[in-house]
């Protein structure tokens, strides 16, 4: 299965950090560094996702028998389906997909109900990659 370019549309994707490092600084916002010459981490934040990166695919919003014989589950818990090549994107599934919505922030960090999608299974196979997508309820 290939995508065509014309069928593609442009949506964004906000990978999940299971951690970012929090770094002191000084009275001016420069990094402090150790005697080796590393940033001094102060603390790790969680529950966060990266900055959202633009990118075109493919996005149905039907299903089919063949579809689940593919993946192997029960679809009921799924809106629509996203296709893309072949490890064409780090996409996971915690990751969180912008179709529609523009991303939000609250605190200097990315609000999850701010997306349109949250991807709920990955299917790679040898030429393109099938991410299931859940509807985020706003």
């Amino acid at each position: 299965m290939r995508t065509l370019r014309k069928a593609k549309v442009k949506l964004q994707y906000a990978l999940y950090n299971s951690g970012t490092p929090e770094y002191a600084t000084d009275d001016n916002g420069n990094l402090i560094y150790d005697d080796d010459g590393n940033p001094i981490v102060i603390g790790v934040s969680k529950n966060d996702y990266a900055t959202p990166v633009e990118f075109y695919a493919d996005i149905a919003f039907a299903g089919g028998e063949a579809e689940a014989m593919a993946f192997g589950i029960s679809l009921d818990g799924y809106d629509s389906k996203l296709i893309t090549l072949a490890n064409e994107f780090p996409i996971t599934e915690t990751s969180l997909i912008f179709k529609d919505s523009t991303p939000e922030y609250s605190g200097g960090k990315l609000v999850e109900k701010s997306a349109d999608f949250r991807v709920v299974k990955v299917a790679p196979s040898e030429n393109f990659t099938a991410y299931l997508l859940k509807r985020i309820e706003k």
